[in-house]
């Protein structure tokens, strides 16, 4: 080929490349402006992402929290009901002062003649009790023998429901436990300033 031959070759395919630029200029163009919007998009997807991970974080911290709130719920629950049944179940036993009087009376009826020879002295055990039980509900009453029946009964009633939960949650209820509330009766009832009222 000559040179006049491959310049008018160049020449024919400049004119050929620059048909061609000129043709995919606005395709390029296109192009570019999809190319900024797809990462305008990228960019939002990101975001999104970031925020839709932060959500996704805190909704597992408050799934957390809330498991263990649950967790307290249901035990506080289950000793609610614990303490209802116990409590419905104490209802059914006799009463401090009913008790006090059964044991006063078992007392008498154990400490042999000498004892006997002292009842026509002394007042019917349910005198006695309902004497005791009005010093112990006195509002007024403030004295040490006033404070010590209420804290007995406070102390035998406490025994008993924790006696009541026992049956409640299934457990034994054993010799021990039963003299442990026979103890509490005569631990009062040996102290002098009570002792002297019936014995």
């Amino acid at each position: 080929m000559t040179p006049n031959e491959k310049l008018n070759t160049n020449k024919t395919e400049i004119k050929q490349l620059n048909k061609w630029v000129l043709d995919n200029r606005e395709d390029l163009q296109n192009a570019q402006i999809e190319l900024e919007e797809c990462k305008s998009q990228l960019s939002k997807l990101e975001q999104t992402m970031r925020t839709k991970s932060e959500e996704s974080i805190k909704a597992r911290n408050r799934i957390s929290k809330l498991i263990i709130e649950n967790e307290g719920l249901e035990k506080e629950i289950k000793l609610s009901e614990i303490e209802d049944k116990a409590t419905q179940l104490l209802r059914q036993e006799p009463s401090f002062w009913d008790a006090l009087e059964i044991r006063i009376n078992h007392l008498n009826q154990t400490n042999g003649e000498n004892a006997y020879s002292k009842l026509d002295s002394l007042q019917p055990t349910e005198e006695i009790i309902k004497k005791f039980k009005d010093y112990a509900h006195n509002p007024k009453n403030m004295s040490d023998y006033a404070i010590m029946l209420k804290s007995a009964e406070n102390s035998y009633v406490e025994y008993q429901k924790s006696l009541c939960k026992k049956k409640v949650n299934g457990e034994t209820i054993t010799v021990e436990d039963k003299q442990g509330r026979i103890q509490l009766l005569d631990r009062i009832l040996h102290k002098p300033e009570i002792s002297a009222f019936w014995n």
